[in-house]
């Protein structure tokens, strides 16, 4: 290796890879009528995604620390904001896939379950919403840290 290379390994290549797969699933998807009225608000101008324990009503931030063992991260939502100023929790939607491609759990109900191979990692996980009026692709991001059960211990 040449002197001021560095090497990192494959993780790059699989999230890089990971986010590619997910994007393109995104964007294969059969176009949906849209049977609301967010399309009459415009496109997206901002959002956010975070984390919370009540359908989304409150945020607990978008940061999240959880012990391997004792249950998955609180629900993972999106809000966005659209051009005419209002907002639209679309956590729920067709439109919205949450992956955590470096982790070695799953995502399932808007939650993640950490695997045992999580212990003392950060993981990033990424919320794609993919806007159906307009048909452009939004990445939003939480971050997960996860203790080993006995860091818990007292």
């Amino acid at each position: 290796m040449r002197a001021g290379m560095k090497s990192f390994g494959l993780a790059p290549v699989f999230l890089t890879t990971a986010l590619f797969a997910a994007l393109v699933t995104l964007s294969s998807r059969p176009e949906r009528a849209t049977t609301d009225d967010s399309c009459i608000h415009g496109a997206v101008q901002n959002g956010f995604a975070f984390f919370t324990n009540n359908e989304g009503i409150t945020s607990l931030g978008q940061e999240q620390t959880i012990d391997s063992d004792d249950g998955p991260t609180s629900e993972i939502h999106v809000m966005l904001e659209r051009h005419d100023g209002t907002f639209h929790d679309v956590s729920e939607g067709p439109n919205l896939v949450t992956i955590v491609p470096q982790g070695a759990g799953h995502v399932s109900d808007r939650q993640y379950y950490a695997g045992d191979a999580d212990d003392n990692k950060s993981l990033t996980a990424y919320s794609i919403f993919t806007d159906p009026c307009d048909g452009t692709t939004h990445v939003f991001t939480v971050e997960i840290k996860v203790l080993p059960d006995a860091a818990n211990d007292e």
